[in-house]
């Protein structure tokens, strides 16, 4: 039964019968009639709407929600994010990043940090793919202080999925809390710090990156060869302090090491691979 002509009071009371019936069609025009209204008023029976069984109830719900745009209607967004459906949180997530604001902000990053595991993965793949767009640079700086924030959860999902979209958003104020992820008691945060800081390439991480190549995990001495490459071929004054510690790692035991030890050195100059020679010839595989 389609819903026309009713005011306010009316709408609701006949949405609420509507979000009830069996019938498809009827749930749908109820919630693009609820829509209509614009209003708050409408939340509580939109609230309503993302229980129903129907997993397109719910996501053309959540897309009212979206264009209403308002703090209730943002609120019960945050609620969807936790929905059963990957569809539902998907479009929830998007739609709280399309927002943008602190409470939308706020409630990605809680969900982010302290979500199920699933909710954890929605979330971070909306953030991922939103952040990856040109235009999203005022959703990127919004974000970017709770994904620092999450680098010390106690989760280690959390902080190995934090320092990965760092890589992909982070500024200058994500590379010493970068450095600090490298000393993470676990293997995976410790990896996705040392890649996410060779994406920044910002010289302020050498020192931590020259630490890694210690690291007893041959991933992460790997991936901080590289991030130094990558900082030193960027950054001319940087140079100076990562050949050095680049030269000692083509005398590994490890000959993929040295290998890449001598890639990093042949990104940065010249002058750096003619250096390696100096030392006498290793034998790189």
């Amino acid at each position: 039964m389609s819903i026309r002509n009713l005011n306010t009071q009316e709408l609701l009371k006949q949405a609420a019968d509507a979000l009830r019936s069996a019938d498809r069609e009827s749930r749908l025009d109820a919630v693009a009639r609820l829509g209509q209204l614009r209003s708050d008023e409408a939340v509580p029976a939109l609230l309503e709407a993302l229980r129903v069984p129907d997993v397109n109830v719910r996501c053309a719900t959540v897309a009212v929600l979206r264009s209403m745009a308002t703090s209730r209607a943002v609120l019960a967004l945050i609620e969807a994010l936790h929905d059963s459906s990957l569809a539902v949180r998907r479009s929830a997530a998007r739609a709280l990043a399309e927002i943008g604001d602190e409470i939308a902000i706020t409630g990605l990053v809680d969900a982010f940090r302290r979500g199920n595991w699933d909710v954890r993965l929605s979330v971070e793949q909306v953030i991922a793919e939103v952040a990856s767009q040109p235009e999203a640079a005022a959703f990127r700086h919004s974000i970017e202080p709770g994904l620092i924030d999450a680098l010390t959860e106690c989760h280690l999902d959390v902080r190995r999925a934090a320092a990965t979209l760092l890589g992909t958003i982070g500024t200058d104020n994500a590379v010493l809390p970068l450095v600090d992820a490298l000393r993470d008691g676990y293997e995976e945060v410790r990896l996705a710090a040392a890649m996410s800081l060779g994406t920044l390439r910002n010289a302020a991480a050498v020192p931590g990156l020259l630490e890694a190549l210690r690291d007893k995990h041959r991933d992460v001495r790997r991936a901080a060869i590289k991030a130094l490459g990558h900082i030193g071929a960027t950054s001319p004054s940087a140079g100076a302090a990562v050949v050095p510690g680049l030269i000692g790692m083509l005398w590994d035991a490890d000959w993929n090491m040295r290998r890449i030890a001598a890639e990093a050195l042949t990104r940065i100059g010249p002058e750096a691979s003619r250096s390696q020679w100096r030392r006498g010839q290793p034998n790189i595989g």
